[in-house]
C-alpha cells in the first residue's frame, strides 16, 4: 500500500489533470463557436451582398442582419448594411447601421471614414472631422485618411488644423519614401501657409527664434 502523503499528492495531481482538461476543453468550445459564429457571419453578408446586387434589398437588409446576430464583431456586414441604406435613399438608417458597427466592433477606423462621409454629405461637417480625427488616432499613417481629414478641415475653413495635417503629410511620405506625395503635400503645406499667413504657429515660432537670435546677435556685439 502507498502512504497516506503519496496516495493524497496522486488525488490532488489527478484532481489538478481533470480540471486542466475541462479548462482546454472549455477554451477549445468557444473558439470553435466563435469561429463558427464568424463563418456565419461571412455567409450571410455575402448571401445580402448577393441580394442587394440583385435589386432585392429587403432580403440583403434581412442578411446582414442576420450576420450582425451571429457576429456582432464583424465589421463588413455593418458597412454592407450601412452602404445598402444609403443606396437605398435612406441615409438616417445608414447612420444608425454604422454607429452600431462602431460601438460594437470597437476602434474601427472604416466605420468612422463611412460615418463621416455621410455626415459631411448632409453638411454636418463638425461631427464629420470629430469622425477622421478618431479614425486618425487609430490609424495614425494611413495617407488616404489624413488627407480626408485635411479636406475636411479646409471645408470647415479650420486652415491652421488643415495645415498641421498637411504638414504631417509630407512627414509621412518623407518617411515611407513616396516622393510624388511628398512633393504634392509640400505644394499643400505652402497653399495654406500662405493662407493663414501670421497665425501660423510654425511661422510664428519661427519669427521668434529669428528675434531672439537677432537680440543675441546685437548683445554679442555691443560686448
Amino acid at each position: 500500500m502507498r502512504p497516506p502523503e503519496a496516495a493524497t499528492a496522486l488525488r490532488f495531481a489527478f484532481a489538478l489533470l481533470v480540471a486542466a482538461g475541462v479548462v482546454l476543453g472549455t477554451a477549445s468550445d468557444v473558439r470553435a463557436e466563435t469561429n463558427w459564429a464568424t463563418l456565419q457571419a461571412i455567409e450571410m453578408t455575402r448571401q445580402g451582398s448577393e441580394h442587394a446586387a440583385r435589386g432585392d434589398g429587403s432580403v440583403g437588409v434581412r442578411r446582414f442582419l442576420e450576420a450582425i446576430a451571429f457576429d456582432p464583431t464583424y465589421a463588413p456586414a455593418y458597412l454592407a448594411l450601412g452602404e445598402l441604406h444609403e443606396a437605398s435613399g435612406d441615409p438616417a438608417e445608414a447612420e444608425r447601421a454604422y454607429s452600431m458597427g462602431i460601438d460594437h466592433v470597437g476602434r474601427w477606423a472604416g466605420g468612422l471614414r463611412a460615418r463621416a462621409k455621410l455626415r459631411a454629405r448632409s453638411s454636418r461637417l463638425t461631427e464629420a472631422i470629430a469622425d477622421l480625427e478618431a479614425a486618425a488616432d487609430v490609424e495614425p499613417e494611413d495617407a488616404a485618411l489624413l488627407l480626408e481629414l485635411e479636406e475636411a478641415y479646409v471645408a470647415n475653413r479650420a486652415l491652421v488644423a488643415a495645415l498641421a495635417v498637411a504638414r504631417r503629410r509630407e512627414s509621412l511620405a518623407s518617411k515611407q519614401g513616396e516622393r510624388p506625395a511628398m512633393a504634392e503635400a509640400r505644394v499643400r503645406v505652402r497653399a495654406l501657409a500662405t493662407l493663414v499667413g501670421d497665425v501660423d504657429p510654425v511661422a510664428a515660432w519661427a519669427r521668434e527664434r529669428g528675434l531672439v537670435r537677432s537680440a543675441l546677435a546685437r548683445h554679442a556685439r555691443r560686448r
